[in-house]
């Protein structure tokens, strides 16, 4: 189980003496699960987990940010929610030879 708790102060972009609170918990079970059968010179892979993505600080602030790749100005929303992942994962791969392989 993984325990999450962040929480971003800032000012509203319009009215900068109204404080804003942004606020996130989360307490979620993140299972992975991952198989490999070999068979003669062929291997069959599959994998499962469970991930998530959560906002950072400045996407949650409503205050203007330069972002450092674009250099364009963002400016964050602090109704952002975290977003749950399910990961699937399927892989065959041939080793036909000592060094040669197809995946």
């Amino acid at each position: 189980s993984e325990d999450f708790s962040q929480q971003a102060n800032t000012f509203d972009l319009f009215s900068p003496d109204q404080g804003v609170v942004s606020k996130q918990e989360q307490n979620e079970f993140l299972p992975a699960f991952s198989a490999t059968f070999i068979q003669n010179d062929h291997q069959f892979r599959a994998a499962y987990s469970e991930t998530v993505s959560r906002p950072d600080f400045r996407e949650l602030s409503p205050a203007a940010f330069t972002n450092p790749e674009t250099g364009k100005e963002i400016v964050g929303n602090p109704d952002l929610e975290i977003t749950s992942i399910k990961n699937y994962d399927v892989r065959w791969e041939w080793y036909f030879a000592y060094s040669d392989y197809m995946s």
